[in-house]
């Protein structure tokens, strides 16, 4: 990114393609978040988020059609049904494996901050 104004230094405003901001204090925040990367490396962890995605792709490409039929053929009353359905099973297969570890190594890096 690059600090334009017209072609002329001005350090009041950043520019990012054709769009113009107002920069200075107080007009951005920064998370300490910023940096985080879940590591999913651990062998028990990688098969967690394996079984996780394989209970969440039965959904993801039905429920952008607004199909109320999972990847099972188990049809549900609403949207939000098959969603909760979908999320508990998730849970129950490497999700809750996954909260723990993000929750651990998210604890553990914004410690060390």
């Amino acid at each position: 990114m690059r600090i334009f104004a017209s072609g002329i230094w001005q350090q009041s405003f950043l520019r990012a393609g054709e769009s113009t901001f107002e920069s200075g204090a107080g007009r951005f925040t920064s998370y300490p978040i910023l940096g985080f990367h879940f590591d999913a490396s651990d062998v028990d962890l990688s098969t967690s988020v394996a079984q996780c995605k394989a209970v969440t792709d039965k959904i993801a490409a039905v429920i952008l059609h607004g199909i109320k039929t999972d990847g099972d053929g188990n049809s549900y009353d609403t949207m939000t049904e098959m969603i909760q359905h979908n999320v508990a099973e998730a849970m129950e297969n490497g999700g809750q494996e996954i909260l723990d570890a993000l929750t651990e190594q998210l604890t553990t890096f914004l410690a060390e901050q």
